[in-house]
């Protein structure tokens, strides 16, 4: 073999499958009341993936979620706990989850 004779690499290498896809978000989630308007974001640290996300488990009627963005919107109709398990999986198959859960309270 020769010898290596050049200029070193001064930008990170990026790996994908190798832990960079991570779900940031703190549960419980934010509350919310039940006839007011409820929207909230999951937050991710992703390394060059297309993800989707996934909600295992039940929310309360009136409240959605969408699973391109990784937001809850809309207007919960019901009090109460609702647990779920959040599911974050990139294009490559990597896979990472969470337990989660949102409180819902009578309006005010």
């Amino acid at each position: 073999l020769g010898s290596f004779s050049g200029s070193r690499a001064t930008e990170p290498i990026q790996i994908n499958g190798l832990g960079g896809l991570k779900i940031l978000t703190e549960c419980p989630i934010p509350d919310g009341f039940v006839g007011k308007k409820y929207k909230f974001r999951l937050k991710m640290q992703v390394m060059n993936y297309q993800q989707k996300w996934k909600i295992k488990g039940k929310l309360p009627k009136g409240l959605h979620f969408s699973k391109k963005t990784g937001k809850f919107f809309g207007k919960p109709r019901k009090s109460g706990i609702y647990l779920f398990r959040i599911v974050l999986k990139s294009d490559s198959g990597e896979k990472n989850s969470q337990e989660c859960g949102v409180e819902i309270h009578s309006s005010k």
